[in-house]
């Protein structure tokens, strides 16, 4: 009878994780990134290069120091980075490129632009714990929390044009925040 008895519970169990819908968390809202998933891999990878990237940096290039805010460095970026998909880029379906890659070849998809958006931002003296990268499904854009619970959404236009709160912005919209991360952690909604 005992046997049996556990054996109902962990039917139940698996009934409820497999048939319940998960509950998503609010903006701002975010917890560690738990699985070791496709999505990690491409991170860690990305992390590993744009350090690298960083290191070897050579000094002859622009200095952004006349940049006074945040829209004068997504303009910037907007204007020295087109935007051209991965396939045409680098010859592969989804890449994610070191920022010096990027701005050698002076083009990128969303997430390149976001990646360079992401480095001037810590380059120009915000904290990095404050700055990072927001995946949402196929698009990504970069983040500066101004408090715990929500944070400036700094997008390549494809979301938004305009630096606006991302707590104004998704309750308007229908998408759906995935993960994050920056030089420090990932975390998911």
């Amino acid at each position: 009878m005992f046997k049996f008895k556990l054996y109902l519970q962990d039917i139940k169990y698996w009934f409820k994780k497999v048939f319940t819908k998960p509950k998503h968390n609010k903006i701002g809202e975010y917890k560690r990134l738990k699985y070791n998933g496709y999505c990690n891999i491409k991170i860690k990878t990305w992390l590993k290069r744009e350090n690298i990237s960083i290191y070897h940096q050579s000094q002859d290039k622009p200095s952004l120091d006349y940049l006074p805010n945040i829209k004068s460095i997504q303009n910037w970026v907007l204007r020295h980075i087109e935007y051209k998909v991965d396939k045409i880029n680098y010859n592969k379906k989804d890449y994610w490129a070191s920022t010096t890659e990027i701005l050698r070849r002076g083009s990128g998809d969303c997430e390149d632009i976001a990646f360079v958006i992401y480095r001037k931002l810590i380059e120009r003296g915000y904290p990095t714990n404050n700055v990072g990268i927001i995946l949402v499904k196929s698009h990504a854009f970069a983040c500066l929390y101004f408090n715990e619970f929500d944070f400036w959404v700094i997008d390549s236009g494809h979301l938004t044009k305009k630096i606006v709160k991302a707590s104004e912005l998704f309750p308007e919209t229908k998408i759906r925040l995935l993960a994050g991360f920056n030089h420090s952690k990932q975390w998911s909604y």
